[in-house]
């Protein structure tokens, strides 16, 4: 299993040390995932439709998204993939984007470790 790292003081700092902070804490956890998902497709999407502006706008966003959460790994593999991208070089994004979908699936698995709550119902 890959190395996946959090920043849990960052998630911490989003709640306020109550038990009304923590359910806080876990609705934006539920927030990541949800927003991950969109952010992948609409990364496939610009991909897809071969276009740079909307995929680097995609890929912003969604690092964005990690980086508030401390998501680190996932917002680093998409610092590399965007950085990758910006040298013009003929680099295709479908591995990059294989890589930061497995960091969000394990970092889902951490989240819910720490947050089992956030688990959806079967």
């Amino acid at each position: 299993m890959a190395n996946i790292e959090i920043d849990w003081e960052r998630l911490a700092g989003l709640g306020d040390g109550t038990q009304a902070g923590t359910g806080t804490q876990r609705e934006l956890v539920r927030l990541f995932r949800e927003s991950c998902e969109i952010g992948v497709a609409q990364i496939r999407e610009a991909m897809d439709a071969g276009d740079r502006i909307r995929l680097f706008k995609s890929l912003h966003k969604l690092r964005g998204g990690c980086g508030t959460l401390g998501a680190v790994s996932v917002s680093c593999a998409i610092t590399e993939l965007e950085r990758l991208l910006e040298t013009g070089m003929d680099v295709s994004p479908s591995a990059g984007l294989a890589r930061i979908e497995s960091l969000i699936s394990l970092t889902s698995i951490e989240f819910t470790r720490k947050y089992p709550e956030t688990t959806e119902a079967a």
